[in-house]
């Protein structure tokens, strides 16, 4: 606290700058990572006539029952978005 001299002002030798500083944050993309297994990497071939759909709880993919396993999400400003990850295959 600095003292204050007649009149209730601080001399100028006594006063003191404030800054106010804001920090800004731009809205990063996320980053998604797929889920991958022994026969899962990350670009899928699904033969014509063979359903594709999400891995069961437990289920791995197989050539012949490829599912898929899932994916993570995460970005700077939210942290983890895996919930928000759709689950919906098109």
């Amino acid at each position: 606290m600095l003292p204050l001299v007649a009149g209730g002002l601080c001399s100028a030798s006594q006063s003191r700058a404030l800054v106010a500083t804001t920090a800004t944050t731009t809205n990063a993309a996320p980053s998604l990572q797929l889920a991958t297994s022994q026969f899962l990497s990350d670009v899928v071939e699904v033969k014509r006539g063979v359903a594709y759909a999400k891995c069961r709880n437990g289920q791995l993919p197989t050539a012949s029952l490829p599912c898929e396993l899932g994916a993570w999400a995460s970005d700077i400003e939210d942290g983890n978005l895996t919930s928000m990850v759709s689950e919906q295959i098109s």
